[in-house]
Parts: C-alpha cells; sequence; structure tokens
C-alpha cells in the first residue's frame, strides 16, 4: 500500500506574494483607521431639541400619533424619536399616559 499521507508544498510566485502583502498592508490600515479614527468622529444627532406633551386617548399608539406629525421624515423615524424621548419606550402606552413628542 501507499503512503497516502504525502506532503505537497504549495508555491507562491512573486506576483502572488506581492497581492498577499498589498491585502496585509490594507487590513492594518482600515484596522487602524477603525480603532484610531472611528471612535473620534462623532455621530450627527437627528434627535429634535424641542418637544410638546401629547395625553394618549384611547386607540392610540405610537404610530398612529407619530403620522399625525407634521414633518418630511420617515415615520419610523418619527416613532424612534417618540420612543427615545419617553426613555426607550417599547411601544406599550396607556390611555392617559402623558407622552414627550418631537416638534422638528
Amino acid at each position: 500500500m501507499k503512503n497516502s499521507s504525502r506532503t505537497r508544498r504549495i508555491t507562491i510566485s512573486k506576483k502572488g506574494l506581492k497581492r498577499i502583502r498589498m491585502l496585509a498592508i490594507a487590513l492594518i490600515v482600515v484596522t487602524v483607521y477603525g480603532l484610531l479614527l472611528g471612535p473620534v468622529t462623532e455621530v450627527e444627532s437627528h434627535m429634535p431639541l424641542n418637544y410638546t406633551e401629547y395625553t394618549v386617548k384611547k386607540g392610540d399608539t405610537i404610530w398612529n400619533i407619530a403620522a399625525k406629525i407634521d414633518t418630511d421624515r420617515d415615520i419610523r423615524e418619527v416613532v424612534a424619536d417618540i420612543r427615545q424621548l419617553n426613555s426607550g419606550s417599547t411601544g406599550m402606552i396607556y390611555e392617559g399616559d402623558v407622552l414627550c413628542i418631537p416638534v422638528y
């Protein structure tokens, strides 16, 4: 029987070795950029500075309250702003609750 565990040598051409080095350098540059410059970049906040209070009525949902707000923003963003203004509300609101509603 022949020995089936033969070792194969892999050879890399000079061009292939150059490509591997360039890829490694690119990965290092991207990693350094992400680690050093990423946290420094300030994320622009779209949270409104002003808000008004709204008392929840029977049948209200955060979504239909957000739909009543006159804005060109995506309703999902408005809902997210309402939730954030109200301490990260999960969406469960009840008649009589007082919500902070963004004014854009």
